[in-house]
């Protein structure tokens, strides 16, 4: 059943269900249909309508403090379907490694290990309709390389928008009752602060509500999960889930920096197939550093991208592999005041023939966080404050990244790489959001899942320290994030809950 809280939904609301789930994204909507099959009564909670309204929207605007970065309503959509409205359907599942305790990266760890989200794969796939491209590899004359691994990313294709795939679904269901425009604005709990007891609500026409159920998950993404915990603060101080002062804390996004460009030698025999190969051949190969390497250099998992530009395979007619090399080197801005140009002009035309982009893991990071911010939203709560932070493990993590590539190149005597600028400076900086593509839209780490409420927000089954009957889904619960999209993993994690509520339920 789907019905409106701006109109006919308000009867909904006095019924009582066994479970409240609040965001109809990839999280809330996986564990809404999973247990819908085991005959609950489930309300789902949105608090935007069918399709973007300006109004909804204005929820998300908030501030930025730390790093330059999206602003904060436009890297996310409120409304049925979630963020899954404009996510761009690309997949991977995290490693091994990605779930285990590394030295020397502080807070690293999950309290799971990944075959405890092995068994979900195949469902995770069918539900993201994933389909395997692997792309030509015009770098497979890298061969099996000891430190780096070529990997294929899966894609949802055509891309799968939650809302559009399961709104005939949600319609029809009898245990599903879907309430849209319904805004979580609190969240109250029992005399012993130890469970919920019901969430407020309210409409856009300012009308207030209560509903209860005997369990509550909250799936509302990375930024939205510790607003709606830290604003929930009438009864507990500091606000729900909040009493070692991590919720909010912990906010990791996938760093996406250009961190280098590359010139291949097309005199090396290597490149000789590369006349029979057609322009489309010549696609965007992934890479990722081994466990053994990550290791020894004491770094974080990166995704590395060969980007070709256009043109690529094609030999230049005129100029020899060392001219050529000649003016890229010398292209640098660093290098530049001092080159010796041939034309006598400040800069000279030698295109690159690939750049370099890594999608890095990013460090777990206590300072890097989401925050309450001082204006508030339509409902009277404050909205947030995005405060993110990288270190110096990121830096050089990305630019480890890039001199391996450059390694592996000239090792080969295949090409040479340019790193960019800002990644030989030693200082801890980063491009803006108008020099780069900054990050992913991926918003993580903000509840983290943990062995003890010390560590963590939310325990190794999701349920909040503390309170018996709030559980949270979604990527605000990883501790680290590998360097995988999250989606996948967010799917995987939504399913595994929906197993344990069920065997919890049939406990009571």
């Amino acid at each position: 059943m789907l019905i409106d809280l701006e109109s006919t939904g308000k009867a909904a609301l006095d019924n009582s269900y066994d479970i409240c789930i609040s965001g109809s994204g990839p999280a809330g909507l996986t564990l809404a249909l999973k247990l819908a099959k085991k005959h609950y009564r489930i309300l789902l909670l949105e608090a935007g309508g069918l399709t973007y309204t300006e109004a909804s929207n204005k929820v998300y605007v908030g501030t930025n403090t730390g790093l330059d970065y999206f602003p904060s309503n436009v890297c996310r959509q409120r409304f049925f379907g979630g963020t899954s409205n404009h996510w761009g359907g690309w997949c991977h599942a995290l490693n091994t490694e990605d779930f285990e305790v590394r030295d020397y990266v502080p807070y690293s760890g999950w309290p799971i290990k990944k075959r405890s989200l092995d068994p979900y794969y195949a469902e995770t796939a069918a539900i993201l309709d994933i389909k395997t491209s692997t792309a030509p590899d015009y770098l497979q004359l890298l061969g099996k390389d000891p430190n780096l691994e070529k990997i294929d990313f899966s894609y949802s294709l055509p891309i799968t928008r939650f809302g559009t795939k399961y709104r005939k679904t949600v319609e029809s269901s009898r245990n599903i009752t879907c309430v849209l425009n319904a805004n979580v604005v609190d969240i109250k709990l029992n005399e012993n602060a130890d469970a919920v007891s019901s969430m407020m609500l309210s409409n856009f026409t300012g009308e207030n509500f209560e509903t209860e159920a005997d369990y509550y998950v909250l799936c509302h993404g990375g930024m939205e999960n510790p607003r709606t915990l830290l604003n929930a603060n009438r009864q507990v101080k500091h606000g729900i889930g909040n009493g070692n002062d991590l919720v909010g804390r912990f906010f990791m996004e996938h760093p996406h920096f250009n961190v280098a460009t590359a010139l291949l030698n097309y005199e090396h025999p290597a490149f000789a197939r590369y006349a029979s190969m057609k322009q489309a051949d010549f696609k965007t190969a992934f890479y990722e550093p081994r466990a053994a390497f990550q290791k020894k250099n004491k770094i974080l998992n990166f995704g590395l991208r060969f980007r070709p530009r256009e043109g690529t395979g094609t030999p230049p007619h005129h100029s020899s592999f060392k001219e050529r090399l000649k003016r890229f080197v010398c292209e640098s801005d660093t290098l530049l005041p001092i080159a010796d140009d041939l034309k006598g002009e400040k800069r000279v035309n030698c295109p690159h023939d690939l750049s370099l982009k890594t999608a890095s893991e990013p460090s777990p990071n206590p300072d890097s966080q989401i925050k309450l911010a001082k204006a508030v939203d339509r409902f009277g709560n404050p909205r947030i404050d995005v405060d993110w932070r990288l270190t110096q493990l990121d830096k050089h993590t990305l630019r480890q990244s890039a001199l391996e590539a450059g390694r592996i190149l000239a090792q080969k005597d295949l090409g040479r790489v340019r790193l960019s600028d800002w990644l030989i400076d030693s200082s801890l900086t980063f491009p803006d959001t108008a020099h780069d593509e900054v990050g992913g839209n991926h918003h993580m780490g903000t509840t983290r899942m943990a062995s003890s409420p010390e560590q963590g927000v939310v325990n190794e089954n999701l349920q909040v320290f503390g309170i018996r009957n709030l559980y949270i889904g979604g990527s605000s619960v990883f501790p680290t994030s590998g360097h995988a999209n999250p989606t996948f993993t967010i799917v995987q994690l939504s399913l595994r809950l929906a197993d344990h509520l069920n065997s919890r339920m049939n406990r009571d």
